[in-house]
C-alpha cells in the first residue's frame, strides 16, 4: 500500500474514532433521590432481575439473586437488614451494587399507599439530619424514560415522547446540582421533575429516549431551556412574565390551536358571589362598582384583572380559588359566580395535550418544540459550549 493512502486510511481510523467517541461521550449517570419529602424508615427490596451484592459499611454482607427479597428499616441512627430468615446486621451505610447493566429492583415502601415502583442502575442509603435517605444512580437514558412516563403517561405518539425527552433531558442537565448539598443531583418530585421509576409500560418511551440520545433544547445564546410544560394551553399559551418574575425571550405567548378539543381543554367552576366579594374587598373597594363589572373577562389570556385603579394579578386569583388555569371568564348568576375556564396548568411552554394532538396529526418532535419555544434549537450536548454544562460532565 503507497505511504499516501496508509495516511488517509489512518486518518479515516482516527476520526471513526473521533464519532464513536463523540456518539457515546454522553454516558453520564445520574443521583436520584427517591421518595422526597416522603417518611420511608422501612421499605422492601426486590431483586427482579440480575444480581445484586450487598454492602453494609463498605463490607460485603450478601448477594441477592433474581427473586430474592430483603427487608430494610430504620432503627434508631442504623439502618437494619434482614430477610425471612435472618438479621444480617445494623449499619450506617448500604449500597445494592449491581453486577451489569441488566440489573433492576423494585422498592416497596412499608405502611404507605405508595405503589411499589421499579427501577435500574444501583442503590444507596444513608441517614441525613436523622432520616432514612435513598439515592438511585442510573443511567441518564434510563431517568429520562422513566421522566416521560411520569410526565407524559403510557399512550401518547412517539413524536410527542421525543419532545418530551429532550425537555426533560435539558431540565436535568441545567438543574445538575439543585440537590448537590443532600449528596444527589436531581429529586424525583416536582420540585425537579417526577419520577416513579423505569419506563415500563410502553416500549415506544425508552426507544424514542434513545432516538434523542445527548440531544438538549437551547437558545440563539446555547442557554439550556428547561423542562417547561403543562397539560393544556386552552388554546393559547402565556409569556412567562406574565406568571413568574422571568422575562425568557424563548417563553412568549402562542396561539395554540391544537390543545383545543383535548380532555383538559375546558372546564368549570361554581363560587359564591359572598366570597368572591369578600376576596375583592381585601384589595381594592367594590362599593361603588355593579356585580356585573366585578365579573372577569377574557378572550385572551390577561396577566391582570382592573378594576377601577386597582390590578390584581389572576395567576392570585388562580391560587386563592383553587382554579385549574388563570385562562377563564366569569358569569353572573343569583349568589353565585360561575367560572367558564380553559386548559389546565400554568399555560407557560409547553402545552402537553396539544404536543399530543399535533404528533399525533404528523408534525415531527422538532416541529412541537419550535411551535412552543421560540427561536431556540435542538443541539447534541457534546456541541454546547463547556460553560453551559455542570463541572461533571
Amino acid at each position: 500500500m503507497r505511504t499516501g493512502s496508509k495516511i488517509i486510511l489512518f486518518l479515516i481510523q482516527i476520526c471513526a474514532g473521533f464519532i464513536l467517541i463523540s456518539s457515546y461521550s454522553f454516558s453520564q449517570d445520574v443521583r436520584v433521590g427517591l421518595f422526597w419529602k416522603n417518611t420511608a424508615n422501612a421499605f422492601v427490596f426486590h431483586c427482579t432481575e440480575g444480581k445484586y451484592q450487598v454492602f453494609g459499611d463498605s463490607m460485603y454482607t450478601r448477594t441477592l439473586n433474581a427473586g430474592d427479597l430483603l427487608y430494610v428499616g430504620q432503627v434508631g441512627d442504623h439502618i437494619s437488614l434482614m430477610d425471612s430468615e435472618l438479621q444480617h446486621g445494623e449499619f450506617s451505610r448500604v449500597e445494592f451494587r449491581n453486577s451489569d447493566s441488566h440489573c433492576g429492583f423494585r422498592l416497596k415502601l412499608v405502611d404507605s399507599l405508595t405503589e411499589a415502583r421499579n427501577y435500574s442502575g444501583r442503590l444507596e442509603l444513608s441517614l441525613f439530619f436523622g432520616s432514612l435517605q435513598i439515592i438511585n444512580t442510573l443511567p441518564m437514558d434510563d431517568y429520562i424514560a422513566g421522566v416521560v412516563e411520569a410526565e407524559g403517561g403510557p399512550s401518547a405518539e412517539t413524536e410527542f415522547y421525543r419532545a418530551q425527552a429532550i425537555l426533560c433531558r435539558s431540565y436535568a442537565i441545567k438543574n445538575w446540582e439543585k440537590h448537590m448539598g443532600e449528596g444527589y443531583n436531581l429529586c424525583d418530585n416536582i420540585h425537579c421533575q417526577v419520577f416513579k421509576g423505569i419506563s415500563d409500560e410502553n416500549p415506544s418511551i425508552p426507544e424514542a429516549v434513545l432516538s434523542t440520545h445527548g440531544l438538549v433544547l437551547v437558545t440563539q445564546n446555547y442557554s439550556l431551556v428547561p423542562a417547561i410544560f403543562h397539560s393544556n394551553s386552552g388554546g393559547e399559551t402565556q409569556r412567562a412574565s406574565d406568571v413568574w418574575n422571568s422575562s425568557e425571550d424563548y417563553l412568549q405567548a402562542v396561539l395554540d390551536p391544537f390543545s383545543e378539543g383535548q380532555r383538559s381543554s375546558r372546564w368549570e367552576k361554581s363560587i359564591s358571589l359572598e366570597s368572591w366579594k369578600n376576596y375583592l374587598s381585601g384589595y381594592t373597594k367594590i362599593e361603588s362598582f355593579p356585580d356585573e363589572d366585578l365579573m372577569i373577562k377574557q378572550e385572551h389570556r390577561k396577566k391582570f384583572f382592573v378594576l377601577g385603579e386597582d390590578s390584581l394579578r389572576i395567576t392570585d386569583i388562580r391560587a386563592a380559588f383553587n382554579l385549574k388555569s388563570t385562562f377563564f371568564t366569569m358569569e353572573l348568576k343569583p349568589d353565585t359566580v360561575l367560572i367558564h375556564g380553559k386548559g389546565y396548568g400554568h399555560g407557560v411552554g409547553m402545552s402537553q395535550e396539544g404536543a399530543m394532538e399535533m404528533a399525533r396529526q404528523g408534525y415531527s418532535y422538532s416541529d412541537i418544540l419550535r411551535f412552543y419555544f421560540y427561536n431556540v434549537r435542538i443541539m447534541d450536548i457534546s456541541d454546547l459550549p463547556a460553560s453551559e454544562l455542570p463541572e461533571e460532565f
